[in-house]
């Protein structure tokens, strides 16, 4: 049975935001997800996505664009690259889940909490040139709600008797350099908010 193409477009509610996602880097294949679920069935964090990265590439298939940028998959995507990886058509899942993130940024859809997490992580990789697991902890839990961490105190000793989590950031060599990389985006941003 032939497919029509006329019907599949009346189809999308967005048309307009399907090629936006087309043309965003790791975009260009969504309209070829046969819906296998091997993205699904391969992510870390999909059983706490309230629509797994299978549902978000359909709501993009449909240009369902509120639904898409208000999901909070978008947001806990672990960027581990499996869903790509294993992606029988070569979609690059992750990096579409990157760009949702950006533009839900962008775009004003994103709430403080879905960037506490993002925003305080690459703080803290800015002023130290690596992560700091004990300040990250403290800050995106404390931002988010301060009860909470309360709840993740016994946790966090037993990773810290146990040498996962160090009382002291680990200092690398060439923070320099790692902060002249934060500044340099930061001035290409600039620029282009003056564009």
């Amino acid at each position: 049975m032939a497919i029509n193409a006329t019907s599949i477009v009346e189809g999308i509610e967005s048309p307009e935001f399907v090629s936006v996602i087309q043309h965003m880097p790791g975009g260009e294949k969504i309209l070829t997800c046969i819906q296998c679920g091997t993205c699904s069935g391969s992510c870390p964090t999909g059983d706490k996505m309230p629509n797994t990265p299978r549902h978000v590439m359909r709501m993009l298939q449909l240009g369902l664009e509120a639904e898409v940028m208000r999901s909070d998959a978008i947001w806990l995507c672990a960027d581990c690259y499996t869903c790509t990886l294993r992606c029988p058509r070569g979609i690059k899942v992750s990096e579409v889940m990157a760009g949702l993130r950006t533009r839900a940024i962008a775009e004003g859809y994103a709430k403080p909490r879905d960037t506490a997490f993002h925003r305080n992580f690459l703080s803290i990789v800015k002023r130290y040139g690596r992560t700091y697991e004990a300040e990250l902890l403290l800050r995106y839990n404390f931002r988010l709600n301060p009860f909470r961490l309360l709840k993740q105190t016994r946790l966090g000793l037993a990773m810290f008797l146990h040498g996962k989590v160090g009382l002291l950031p680990e200092l690398i060599h060439g923070r320099g350099e790692v902060r002249r990389i934060y500044e340099t985006v930061d001035r290409h941003h600039a620029a282009e908010q003056t564009e």
